[in-house]
């Protein structure tokens, strides 16, 4: 692993209950930018909520995430020359004040990593058929860690597979009525995603 750096932003990604509308994830925002104004380090933010549009730049490059109980605020502090803090400690101390909204969201200090992109330093990964086991196991191994001194940024992806669904097809009644699984996975993707009719276009461009 390469040491982090001095740079001159760093990221807090925000995540509140699963459902939360709009408003609800900005009220939790406003929150938060009470303690980034007073950051004596601060050159200006930006915040963008309803997505966590960025490269995450604390665990390398992944997709983006689009629902609105989702925010990133992208905060830009002044020269390493005209300020005492790194962006290090100013992240750092900026986590400990934010705990206070730990009932209302989870809130993430994302800071850069030089060198290429890379995933978490440690890894723990489940394997069921049970979600509800699994879950269980997660939440107690989640309690573990937490209470383990020196560790940080602990979280579980369990809750991040929402809008996932795993359907068991009745091969022989779907038969009856004369679909395949083919017919019907073709069907669910069309109302889930679309499909495109046909398309123009003028000369080689697309209108």
């Amino acid at each position: 692993m390469f040491p982090k750096i001095d740079v001159d932003f760093f990221n807090i990604e925000i995540e509140t209950v699963e459902g939360s509308s709009l408003e609800q994830t900005e009220k939790v925002v406003s929150e938060i930018e009470k303690f980034i104004v007073d950051l004596p380090e601060l050159e200006n933010y930006i915040s963008n909520i309803g997505t966590n549009e960025s490269i995450r730049i604390s665990e390398g490059f992944e997709n983006t995430n689009a629902s609105s109980n989702l925010a990133l605020i992208t905060v830009n502090l002044k020269e390493a020359k005209l300020r005492q803090r790194s962006s290090l400690e100013i992240g750092e101390d900026l986590t400990q004040k934010l705990q206070i909204l730990s009932d209302q969201a989870i809130i993430k200090v994302s800071q850069l990593n030089p060198g290429p992109p890379s995933a978490y330093p440690i890894e723990i990964r489940m394997q069921g058929d049970d979600l509800e086991v699994l879950k269980t196991i997660s939440n107690d191994v989640l309690y573990f860690l937490k209470n383990i001194e020196g560790t940080k940024d602990i979280e579980s992806d369990f809750d991040n597979n929402s809008s996932e669904f795993v359907l068991s097809i009745d091969r022989e009644k779907a038969a009856l009525f004369g679909f395949s699984a083919q017919d019907i996975s073709t069907l669910l993707r069309t109302a889930v995603y679309g499909v495109n009719i046909f398309e123009l276009k003028d000369g080689k461009d697309d209108i």
